[in-house]
């Protein structure tokens, strides 16, 4: 498999750690990029794949000085040669959102992205044929796995997680607690992905309380799921059959509930913008949860929370692909 692409990938993730002063998790990163570096073969490198992606990576702790940054992210895809001389893109793309105190919270978020990635990479880039069922079980075996590690440490602290995980057009997206996955499609607009397991999500679903009331009320941070306990409950994942242009945002709360709209038209807004990089639209997506926006109760502002984004803009060459199936949003 050329390595060019991981190593680039985990450069760019150590990158947003060591902006953020995760150490740590930069440590990692740099660890996994040496050692794709020695695995690069200097063969003659084959055409490029159909389908690639665009990366974004934004992180932000808040407006908050003496608050630290519990939110991990990580965002990779690779190429693995096919027997037939093609070559196939896959995708990991996380974001975490820690609990259990400022420490606690931290340690939680990078243990679960740590143990996921550790656990789908080498299985990824094992040649096996992933696609359909066996993709998905994979994404949720990893899950399990990131759950378990969090929990074997029995301490007090807890993290969401939302991955995605693909192989050519076809993704899968699991989540566990209120961290989003998004897709963003030009023509059909915003569509989100993932089940909120919050309080407030259950109270919205009941007819309780409105979705506008999702944003201010005084139990919104109530999390009914997340990653640390003895076994955790997983939602059937999504699958999405990713088309050309297609932009899938995976966040933290600190995004979606700072922007308060349950339809996410200024999320939407930036990412349309067809002409922006997808790391230009995580840094507008960051500066936008940074300030606010949404029309409820707008006069709070934003910030007030950790930022902690993934933006996969989808490049899809249709002229060399056998059959694009295409799926309607639903």
């Amino acid at each position: 498999m050329p390595a060019p692409d991981a190593i680039i990938a985990y450069l760019r993730n150590m990158r947003a750690a060591l902006e953020n002063e995760q150490p740590e998790h930069a440590a990692y990163l740099f660890q996994h990029a040496m050692e794709w570096l020695h695995r690069h073969d200097s063969e003659a490198s084959s055409p490029w794949p159909a389908v690639r992606y665009s990366l974004g990576i934004g992180l932000h702790a808040g407006r908050n000085p003496k608050q630290p940054n519990e939110d991990y992210t990580f965002a990779e895809q690779l190429v693995r040669s096919l027997g037939s001389g093609a070559q196939e893109t896959m995708g990991l793309f996380v974001v975490a959102d820690g609990m259990g105190g400022h420490t606690n919270g931290q340690k939680a978020s990078r243990l679960a992205v740590h143990a996921l990635v550790d656990y789908l990479l080498p299985q990824l880039s094992s040649g096996e044929d992933l696609r359909g069922p066996a993709l998905k079980e994979l994404l949720v075996k990893g899950v399990r796995r990131a759950n378990g590690e969090v929990h074997r440490r029995k301490e007090d602290m807890g993290t969401t997680l939302t991955a995605v995980v693909s192989v050519g057009v076809q993704a899968y997206v699991a989540s566990v607690g209120d961290s989003r996955a998004y897709l963003y499609r030009p023509g059909y607009g915003l569509a989100q992905l993932t089940r909120d397991h919050s309080l407030v999500a259950a109270k919205a679903l009941s007819g309780e309380i409105t979705p506008e009331q999702v944003y201010t009320h005084p139990k919104r941070n109530v999390i009914l799921r997340a990653l640390g306990e003895e076994e955790v409950v997983i939602d059937e994942p999504a699958r999405v059959l990713l088309q050309d242009g297609d932009v899938l945002l995976l966040c933290s709360d600190g995004l979606w509930e700072m922007v308060r709209d349950p339809e996410g038209e200024e999320i939407a807004a930036i990412l349309a913008k067809a002409q922006l990089s997808a790391q230009a639209m995580a840094k507008q997506l960051v500066q936008l949860a940074l300030q606010g926006g949404g029309h409820i109760a707008r006069e709070l502002g934003g910030g007030h929370d950790n930022v902690g984004i993934v933006v996969v803009r989808s490049q899809i060459q249709i002229a060399d692909c056998e059959t694009i199936p295409l799926e309607p949003l639903r």
